[in-house]
């Protein structure tokens, strides 16, 4: 087992109130539906080496007759390391948590192989969340997140966006020292865009790469914002024409945008 991919699974400790299980709810959400989300995963969670601890977000959209208009999002922690994560949407909270628990084992058996390769496309039991549709003149930038970018090669970065069921990963590539992010998208399920390079990785291990090979935009956050308003794509990667490092500009499930950038 790669010893550097091990090392790169953990992000920062949390720390856990003693609890298997917190909820915490957005929306419309019965007590009943609450409290049938607490056995549900309580029970997957004891099942776990210790000490385990889900964080879950239940969140009711609209009306529950709309599909996918309820998402849960879970948060594995053991013994105070996050683990992994994941979101499922359906048209009930029940049906949703129920892939949850599916999809969190799915999760720990990707979490246990740094060179497992996950299915693509993917199943159609993922059942991700759709943002919300909201016109592109009436988008905004809700959120800026600045984080401290895991330094990795890129299969251990591929492994990071898989447990923690990401679209993509912004990371500093180990090979290169490029600010890069991995994404699932073309034949083989995963893709890696650097700031400069066009290069397959040097570690690549049993991971069917595609390489980016279109030159990554210098843009300013206006410029971005109007690219990502002309395409269907998730997010935009670009090089930040003031700071010079890569950022990704992305949907968040409200309709609107959120930009991570790398932490100084």
């Amino acid at each position: 087992m790669n010893t550097q991919c091990v090392s790169t699974r953990f992000s920062v400790p949390r720390d856990t109130d003693g609890q298997v299980l917190s909820i915490e709810s957005v929306g419309e959400v019965s007590a009943a539906d609450r409290s049938y989300v607490r056995r549900k995963l309580t029970s997957l969670a004891e099942t776990l080496p210790g000490p385990p601890h889900l964080r879950v977000r239940l969140t009711a959209n609209g009306s529950s007759a709309e599909p996918r208009s309820r998402v849960v999002q879970a948060n594995l922690s053991i013994d105070g390391w996050q683990i992994a994560r994941t979101q499922v949407a359906e048209s009930g909270i029940r049906q949703a948590t129920y892939l949850t628990a599916w999809r969190l084992e799915e999760q720990l058996k990707r979490a246990a192989d740094p060179y497992g390769v996950r299915a693509w496309p993917e199943s159609p039991c993922r059942h991700r969340p759709e943002p919300i549709w909201v016109r592109p003149s009436d988008r905004y930038i809700v959120r800026r997140k600045s984080v401290q970018l895991m330094r990795s090669d890129p299969v251990a970065a591929a492994w990071a966006m898989d447990t923690m069921d990401y679209d993509f990963h912004l990371f500093v590539n180990a090979d290169t020292g490029e600010d890069s992010v991995v994404y699932r998208v073309g034949p083989t399920g995963y893709r890696l865009a650097s700031l400069y390079s066009a290069t397959m990785p040097a570690t690549g291990g049993c991971i069917p790469w595609t390489v980016n090979v279109h030159p990554i935009p210098t843009l300013t956050l206006p410029q971005a914002v109007d690219r990502l308003n002309e395409t269907d794509l998730p997010f935009r990667f670009f090089k930040d024409a003031e700071s010079g490092r890569g950022n990704v500009l992305y949907h968040r499930l409200d309709g609107h945008y959120a930009l991570l950038t790398p932490a100084d």
